[in-house]
This record gives C-alpha cells, structure tokens and sequence, in this order.
C-alpha cells in the first residue's frame, strides 16, 4: 500500500466558485482514503499610501485569551481592544508581516506555516485579518517546549490608529 501527501495552495481564475473548489475535493476523495486537513479562505489586499501606521498584534495559542496590541514580538501582554476595535482592524487593516515562534522541532516537528508562506497566509486568514500579497514571514524555534505562538503586523490608517489609541483625529 503507497500513501501520498501533498500540500498545495489554489488560486481560483476569475470567475471559479467554492462549488468548484468542493467538486476537486470529491474527486480526490474518489481515488481512496482522504484526508483534507486545513483550508483557509485567504483575502488579499495590497496596502495604500493610507496604511502609515502598524499595529504588533498577539495572537495567544490558548483559546481563552483575546488578542493584544503590544509593542514587541516576544511580548504576550499588552493592549486589549474591544470588538468593535478589532472588527475595524479586520476591514480596514492589512497583515503585511507574520512572525511566529515554535518548539523543538526534534520533538514536535515544525508547523506548515514556517516552512510555507501559503499556510502562514492561511493562519492570519483563520483569525479574519487581510493579508498582502507580498507579506513577509518570519519564524524561530524557541528550542524549549514552548507553545506556537504568532505575532502579526497590520498596517491602518492614520485615522484608524488615532482612533484606537484615543488620540485626536
């Protein structure tokens, strides 16, 4: 018995819909057993003159804690926004860098977003923020038995930031 594995990024022509996409699925499916392990809608937006400012978000492995504006990678405390906050940095915000840190590869193996910017891609699409074609990925082992964990950079407007951090328009 052979078993192959692929991973593989589809960027849909114009006019291809997700009921395509799914007809590929079955007939993968079609040919034996088939497992289909992540998929990511990711939307791509290039950032304008407008996007001047950066935001450093947290992104916790751990379910329960919200996201965190913080000031540098490494950190894990910081800001928390509302909401709303967020929702508006999702619409109008770009993710322009991911980092990401992960444990020893020796015992855990390393996450298909450090070894493929289509999966890292996917992972700031998984959280529901903008990605820029041209986004930048950054990744280390800890080398310890640390968690994931993921910093993102998303570039606002001018307005946008003052707005989030209480400053005059």
């Amino acid at each position: 018995m052979k078993k192959f594995t692929a991973a593989f990024t589809l960027i849909p022509n114009a006019g291809v819909s997700f009921d395509q996409f799914n007809q590929i699925i079955e007939q993968l499916a079609s040919l034996g057993s088939f497992e289909f392990h992540t998929e990511s809608n990711v939307q791509l937006r290039e950032p304008t003159v407008e996007h001047t400012q950066i935001l450093l978000v947290y992104i916790s492995s751990d379910d329960e804690v919200d996201y965190q504006v913080v000031d540098h990678t490494g950190e894990t405390e910081g800001r928390e926004l509302s909401q709303d906050a967020w929702a508006s940095i999702r619409f109008h915000g770009i993710c322009t860098t991911f980092y990401g840190t992960f444990p020893r590869p020796d015992v855990y193996g390393v996450p298909m977003f450090a070894t493929n910017s289509d999966f890292a891609a996917g992972e700031v699409s998984n959280h529901h923020f903008v990605v820029s074609p041209t986004m930048e990925v950054v990744v280390n082992s800890t080398s310890d038995d640390s968690p994931e964990e993921i910093w993102l950079t998303i570039a606002i407007s001018d307005v946008l930031f003052n707005e989030l951090m209480g400053l005059p328009a």
